[in-house]
This record gives structure tokens, C-alpha cells and sequence, in this order.
């Protein structure tokens, strides 16, 4: 695709974010971003190159499911205040065995 094919995404979504319709209309993407500089700014962890699945399915899960299970790593950086604040989400994530029992009622 030639960048100039790009153009009228990278417009919309500059609109979106401009009139703050980002949250409602791209949720995952706010997410993903958060995480990923949640990532970039933690000295004590290293990015690795398994994180790039990982962002996209922890930002995807947040913002569409009501629970979502996962890795105490990605269940930490998900409970950070900037990133709670972007993802607004009512998702319950769990991180252990006894915590998804709990989130699913079971």
C-alpha cells in the first residue's frame, strides 16, 4: 500500500483523537499504547519481542471482554492509574488460578 493510501486513515484517526471520539471508537489502540509505554517506561523491565503479541491481546481483551486471564506481568502493567485511567474498562483481569476462578463466579 503507497503511503499516500494511508492518508485518510491516519486522517480519521487524527479527527478521532482530536475530538477525544477515540475512546468509543478505537479502545483497543488507547490500551495498546498505554502499555506499551508502560513497557518502554519501567527500567526494571526489558522489553522483549514476545511483548508485541502480547500488547495486542491484553489491549483487544480489555477493551471488548468482561474478564480476561493472563500473565501476572500483563496483569500488573494493566492495573497501573495511566493505564486504568486510558482503558476505562469494566474488564476483570485476572492473574492467578484462584483469581479467575473468582472472576468467572465459579
Amino acid at each position: 500500500m503507497t503511503p499516500e493510501a494511508f492518508r485518510p486513515i491516519v486522517n480519521l484517526i487524527r479527527e478521532a483523537v482530536t475530538q477525544n471520539l477515540d475512546q468509543a471508537a478505537i479502545p483497543s489502540l488507547r490500551i495498546r499504547s498505554a502499555l506499551h509505554a508502560a513497557i518502554r517506561l519501567d527500567d526494571n523491565r526489558p522489553f522483549r519481542e514476545n511483548d508485541f503479541p502480547d500488547l495486542d491481546h491484553s489491549s483487544v481483551a480489555v477493551a471488548y471482554c468482561d474478564v480476561f486471564l493472563t500473565e501476572r506481568s500483563f496483569g500488573d502493567l494493566l492495573e497501573r492509574s495511566f493505564v486504568n485511567k486510558v482503558s476505562r474498562s469494566q474488564c476483570v483481569v485476572a492473574t492467578s488460578p484462584e483469581g479467575a476462578l473468582a472472576a468467572l463466579g465459579a
